[in-house]
C-alpha cells in the first residue's frame, strides 16, 4: 500500500470498523505478513473458515473483526490470514499446489489463480444475484472464459483529476476538458510561475505504463493488443503524451505515486492521471485539495469512444479446494449487503453495485475524512457517474509486469527524441511480445 495511505489509516485506528478497502489501493503493498490461523473443520454450522485478508494495520483489521463477530452469530467461525497483496500470489500458489487451499480471499485480478484452477466458479451461486446492479466492467473484470470467479465490492477506475481552483483561475472549466486537444490547451494555460499542467510519474514502470494505458483507453485501444497494434491510435496517444514535455516538471522523471500526489496536493501540478483512492493519497498532505479538485473521464482521443474509462474491481472469491464453500458463500452474501459495501468503499470512491448510495457512504466518510467530507462525497459521486456512463472492463494483459519496464525504456527514448512515434510502436510490439512469454 502507498505509505501515505497507510499512515492516514493508522491515524484513524481508533475508529470502529474502519474499512479494509484501502488494501486494494495499489499493488505495491508492503511485504510483511501475519497469520491469524486457519482451518476447515465444518460444513456451515460452526464451520472454521480461513479468510485471506490483505492488510495488517489495526484499522484494516477492524472491519474484519466486526465481520467475524457478525458471522459468529450465524454459526460461522472466521480465522483470518493477514497477507499483503505482494505475498498472496507466491504463498497461496505454494499452498494450492500442496492441496492446502484456504476458504476465502479478497481479490483483484483473478486471471493467474483461475489458470491454476485455484478459484471456484460462482456461476451457480450467483444465479439468484441481481447482476444488473453491478457497475459496468466490475463483473467482467472477474470473469474468465465466461465464468465468474469473484464477487466485486468496489468499482475502481482511472480518471483525470483536475485542480479546480487553478483551472478556474485560468478561465478553464474543468468539466469542459473533453478531448486530447482540450487537455493539451489547458495544460499550456496552467503551466508557468513554478506550476505545471500535467505530470507523468516516470520513476516506477507500473505508474508510467498506467498513465499511458489510461490515455490509450480514452483513444479506443487496449495496450494489451500489442501483437497487431492499431498503429495510428498508438501514435496518436504517444504524440498526445509527448505534447506535455514542456508542460511537466523535470523532476517527474524520478517520481512515483507519492511524489505525484504531493505535487498535486501542494498545487504545483494542475492535472494528474489518478482515479480511485485519490482522496486517501492526498488527504493527509492537504485536506483542502480534496474539495478543490474534480474527477473527470480522461479526455477522449481522436479515435476514442464514449466508453473509455477502464474499470477493475476488488472483490471476494472462494477457493476450489475449500471444504467449506457453502459457509464461505454465506459470508460473501453478507459482505454484499449495503452496510458492508459502504464500509468497504467509503475510503475509496465507488461501490460495485448501484444500490449503495451516497447516504450509505456518508456516515463512514465523516469518520474517515472529517476535514473533507463534502469534497470526498463529490469525488464518490463523480466516480459512480463516470463508471456508470463511461465505464468499460479493464482488459487483463498477460505478462504485464514484464511489459511495464520495456514500456518505460522505450517511452523514455521516445520523449527524449531518439525515436519517433511509429518507431516506438514497432519497438514496443516486438519487445512486449518478447518478454510477455
Amino acid at each position: 500500500m502507498n505509505t501515505i495511505v497507510r499512515r492516514r489509516l493508522l491515524q484513524l485506528a481508533g475508529l470502529s470498523g474502519l474499512t479494509a478497502a484501502a488494501v486494494a489501493c495499489t499493488p505495491e503493498e508492503d511485504s510483511g505478513s501475519a497469520s491469524g490461523g486457519g482451518g476447515s473443520d465444518g460444513d456451515g454450522s460452526g464451520a472454521g473458515l480461513e479468510f485471506i485478508w490483505p492488510g495488517t494495520s489495526d484499522p484494516e483489521t477492524a472491519v474484519a473483526n466486526d465481520l467475524k463477530t457478525a458471522m459468529s452469530e450465524q454459526g460461522i467461525t472466521i480465522e483470518y490470514n493477514f497477507l499483503s497483496w505482494n505475498d498472496m500470489q507466491q504463498q497461496l500458489s505454494v499452498r494450492i499446489q500442496a492441496n492446502d487451499a484456504p476458504d476465502l480471499t479478497m481479490t483483484q485480478d483473478v486471471t493467474d489463480w483461475v489458470a491454476m484452477g485455484a478459484l471456484a466458479s460462482l456461476d451457480e451461486r450467483t444465479a439468484e444475484v441481481d447482476t444488473s446492479l453491478f457497475r459496468p466492467g466490475t463483473l467482467e473484470y472477474s470473469t474468465v472464459d465466461g465464468s465468474l470467479y469473484a464477487l466485486p465490492y468496489s468499482a475502481q477506475s482511472w480518471t483525470l483529476v483536475v485542480n479546480r481552483e487553478l483551472a478556474e483561475a485560468a478561465g478553464i472549466d474543468p468539466e469542459g476538458i473533453a478531448t486530447y486537444e482540450d487537455m493539451q490547451a489547458a495544460a499550456t494555460e496552467l503551466t508557468g510561475d513554478g506550476k505545471y499542467g500535467f505530470c507523468i510519474p516516470m520513476q516506477n514502470p507500473r505508474f508510467a505504463f498506467r498513465t499511458f494505458m489510461t490515455a490509450a483507453y480514452a483513444n479506443g485501444f487496449n495496450p494489451g493488443d500489442y501483437a497487431e497494434p492499431e498503429t495510428e491510435k498508438w501514435v496518436q496517444t504517444l504524440d498526445h503524451l509527448l505534447a506535455f514535455n514542456d508542460l511537466r516538471p523535470d523532476a517527474d522523471k524520478a517520481w512515483a505515486y507519492p511524489e505525484m500526489f504531493r505535487s498535486f496536493a501542494n498545487g504545483e501540478t494542475a492535472m494528474i492521471a489518478a482515479g480511485s483512492f485519490f482522496t486517501a493519497n492526498v488527504y493527509e498532505l492537504n485536506p483542502e485539495i480534496v474539495g478543490n479538485s474534480v474527477q473527470i473521464p480522461y479526455p477522449q482521443g481522436p479515435s476514442g469512444s464514449d466508453k473509455s474509462v477502464p474499470i477493475s474491481n476488488a472483490g471476494f472469491a472462494l477457493f476450489e479446494g475449500s471444504e467449506n464453500q457453502d459457509a464461505g458463500w454465506t459470508v460473501m452474501e453478507e459482505l454484499l449487503k449495503p452496510e458492508w459495501q459502504a464500509r468497504l468503499t467509503a475510503v475509496a470512491h465507488a461501490p460495485a453495485t448501484t444500490d449503495i448510495t451516497i447516504d450509505d457512504l456518508r456516515p463512514w466518510i465523516e469518520q474517515y475524512y472529517p476535514d473533507a467530507v463534502e469534497g470526498h462525497v463529490a469525488h464518490c459521486e463523480a466516480q459512480m457517474s463516470i463508471a456508470d456512463e463511461r465505464g468499460t472492463e479493464l482488459q487483463k494483459i498477460p505478462g504485464q509486469p514484464a511489459i511495464e519496464p520495456e514500456f518505460q525504456i522505450i517511452f523514455n527514448e521516445f520523449i527524449a527524441g531518439s525515436i519517433d512515434a511509429a518507431g516506438a510502436v514497432e519497438k514496443m510490439s516486438e519487445r512486449f511480445a518478447s518478454v510477455a512469454g
